[in-house]
């Protein structure tokens, strides 16, 4: 998983020192990240509404709006995003709170704080994810009826002429009257990886990977690699497992 930050204050100088303590952390943790930066409210809600930012770093006191307003616009697009506000001034801390807040890190940045605030927040967004992919389904329409199926609960999709053969967790599978094409559009692409031309395969049920075919959880055989896909699949699955 790729994590994403937008870190936002005035002073060009504090974002180079918060910049840098993130990137401190996860590369000490060898987590994949991407970090944008913006100096003004109107810098923040543009790139919100470009990416899924996970976590916002947020100074309050921005040239052309409070932080607090900018966390009330950020709410109205995407409720979940964690704020984390960046202040010196200890008398925003209330109002900063109200506007439900996941934490508050005080200038100049104390690490060990940092550093834990990292921790819970990371906790938090994959706890979300969990309980998300938990319970993330489809509707997929067979030769004579409507299923649903748990993500969880596929193994991998395969290629069968103008129909879709779905492979299930317990050893079930179903035809489904899809054409390969028009279910890669269907799949959500944080879960299901086209692996080969006649392949995909559920990226959280892989058990290890060589230069030529998976092996998934809970099955025998092995699903193979096409060669165009290679470096793409690589890349993805390294990022997985």
């Amino acid at each position: 998983m790729e994590y994403k930050f937008l870190i936002c204050d005035d002073q060009p100088l504090h974002l180079d020192i918060l910049e840098r303590n993130l990137g401190n952390y996860l590369n000490a943790k060898n987590i994949n990240y991407m970090c944008k930066r913006a100096e003004t409210g109107k810098e923040v809600i543009k790139q919100f509404k470009q990416y899924e930012f996970n976590i916002i770093f947020l100074d309050i006191g921005l040239p052309d709006m409070k932080g607090t307003d900018i966390s009330k616009k950020l709410r109205n697009i995407n409720k979940d995003v964690l704020i984390i506000f960046v202040t010196s001034y200890d008398n925003y801390k209330t109002e900063a709170f109200k506007q439900f807040a996941f934490n508050y890190i005080d200038k100049p940045i104390n690490v060990d704080e940092f550093n834990e605030i990292m921790d819970k927040a990371l906790e938090k967004i994959n706890m979300r994810n969990y309980y998300i992919n938990e319970h993330k389904k489809i509707k997929l329409e067979t030769t004579d009826k409507v299923i649903e199926l748990y993500f969880k609960d596929i193994l991998y999709f395969e290629s069968k002429g103008k129909n879709s053969l779905a492979y299930t967790y317990d050893n079930k599978k179903y035809l489904v009257k899809l054409l390969f094409k028009e279910l890669e559009n269907v799949l959500d692409n944080s879960n299901f990886l086209k692996c080969h031309r006649s392949y995909i395969i559920n990226i959280n049920k892989v058990a290890c990977f060589n230069t030529t075919t998976i092996k998934l959880i809970n099955l025998e055989r092995e699903i193979p690699i096409g060669r165009k896909f290679k470096e793409n699949v690589f890349s993805i699955i390294d990022k997985k497992i």
